[in-house]
């Protein structure tokens, strides 16, 4: 008899986001956002406003408010404390529980959940000032507002050996500390997005587009 292979599990977290309108009690709409969850009981309803703000961009005389996963939650008047600002392309037509859409950008909901859950466990997080929405698909993370680091992708592409996101922060921290040594008021972009290299131009063009 032949063998019967196994279908290997993927371990990774895609947020295939469905956003669900529901009717609620007493008439009002309530919004639920399908999540696939890990493990074999398939998706689960999360209601929108048990998910947690994370990001937040300025558009409008609002802020929008993002989940980690990358669903848009609501506009606000004022940038939720403890949210990251993202800034550099514009969202496209932003509506309470869809997905976050930015004009011209590959950055998918996985990209956005992996770069707040690495952020989240990194010493660097203090010193992050914003995200920069770009072209690629991560974004390019802003630190105290003078140090731009540039990954491109989610994981490096075409290496023996990809490098996860965490590891590569690790070395963006090695990097800022040696540069730190040499002039504590350095400022520039530090580029990650070719494997083995990590070119870093000491100035700092606002307009810079991949």
């Amino acid at each position: 008899m032949p063998k019967q292979r196994k279908r290997k599990r993927k371990n990774r977290v895609l947020p295939l986001l469905l956003a669900l309108l529901v009717l609620g009690g007493a008439g009002t709409l309530v919004y639920f956002v399908v999540l696939p969850m890990l493990g074999d009981s398939g998706p689960q309803a999360v209601p929108l406003d048990e998910l947690q703000p994370a990001f937040a961009q300025q558009m409008d005389e609002h802020w929008w408010v993002i989940s980690s996963c990358g669903v848009v939650i609501e506009a606000a008047s004022m940038q939720p404390q403890q949210t990251l600002p993202l800034f550099g392309r514009s969202l496209n037509d932003p509506q309470p529980g869809q997905p976050a859409q930015w004009q011209g950008v590959a950055t998918m909901s996985q990209d956005l959940q992996q770069m707040h859950d690495a952020l989240g466990a990194s010493p660097l997080r203090q010193q992050v000032s914003g995200l920069r929405m770009s072209g690629y698909r991560l974004p390019d993370v802003v630190l105290q507002g003078r140090i731009r680091v540039r990954f491109g992708t989610a994981l490096h592409v075409g290496g023996t050996q990809d490098i996860p996101l965490a590891d590569r922060l690790a070395l963006v921290e090695q990097v800022l500390r040696q540069l730190d040594v040499q002039n504590p008021n350095y400022r520039g972009i530090l580029d990650l997005s070719v494997q083995g290299q990590m070119p870093f131009t000491p100035n700092w063009d606002t307009n810079w587009v991949p």
